[in-house]
């Protein structure tokens, strides 16, 4: 309940900061995944052609930050959304926040944003699943050099909130973490790591670095499962639990909490 009714109290007054992803998501849907290998199959084996039945696509704005700003926008919360993006994207970003203009502040670095293809099929027992193909480009590569001025470091400085999400995807979200939290010292310090399975580790050592600053850790069930080193991810939950400035976002970590840390048992050996 921290997070929400700390979000009520920033209504009217102060600034949500938000960082830092923001890609353009291709989705292509399909009937199932046996159709597509089936028709690359056939294509491949003929010297490549175009595939045209039962395929259709959705072009949509994409990127964690970007979906969290322009929830908390439509929510009449005020955003400043630190993203990266070239020309073109930069141009779907207005497009995208135009009717949210008097909630949200973009501010675009320079660069070029990710991009996403997501085929979307139905599996073998009918259940819709997506396999996605994404090239962060510079979103992999947003460090405290991009918030850095005098302008952005007092806008740190006056945030009431500060929400860095998809830190696995950026090679330095250490650095920026570290950067952004420690120039906000007013701010609820919201921190999302999203899909961690190949840096479990790093990202202990980061979390440790910033504890004392950090104010919410948020990890969802599918991550947690997809862990290549999962007795990581519950040295992360088990050490957060025992920092009382730290809460645990989620029902499922709350779940988690109850049933494997306390039980000092994994539900990964289950």
């Amino acid at each position: 309940m921290l997070v929400l009714e700390r979000l009520k109290q920033y209504h009217e007054s102060g600034s949500i900061v938000v960082m830092h992803d923001f890609s353009i998501d291709r989705i292509i849907k399909l009937e199932s995944k046996t159709q597509l290998i089936d028709s690359l199959s056939e294509k491949a084996n003929a010297g490549g052609s175009i595939i045209r039945e039962g395929v259709t696509t959705t072009d949509v704005k994409g990127g964690n930050a970007v979906n969290l700003a322009y929830s908390l926008a439509k929510l009449g919360l005020n955003i400043i959304l630190f993203t990266v993006a070239d020309p073109v994207g930069s141009a779907i970003l207005f497009s995208v926040f135009s009717k949210l203009k008097d909630k949200v502040n973009l501010v675009i670095k320079p660069g070029v944003h990710g991009l996403t293809t997501a085929l979307e099929f139905l599996d073998e027992t009918r259940n819709r699943v997506n396999v996605m193909l994404h090239d962060a480009d510079d979103n992999a590569d947003f460090g405290p050099d991009r918030i850095n001025s005098i302008q952005e470091l007092e806008i740190l400085q006056k945030a009431k909130a500060v929400a860095v999400v998809n830190w696995a995807t950026n090679s330095k979200g250490p650095q920026l973490t570290d950067h952004v939290f420690r120039n906000s010292p007013k701010a609820l310090r919201f921190i999302d790591p999203a899909d961690i399975k190949k840096r479990e580790q790093e990202f202990l050592n980061s979390l440790k670095s910033i504890s004392e600053i950090t104010n919410v850790l948020s990890i969802n069930e599918t991550n947690l499962q997809k862990s290549k080193k999962p007795d990581i991810t519950i040295r992360i939950l088990k050490w957060c639990s025992n920092l009382t400035n730290i809460h645990l976002f989620n029902f499922f970590i709350r779940r988690f909490k109850e049933r494997y840390i306390n039980q000092n048992t994994s539900p990964f050996n289950q």
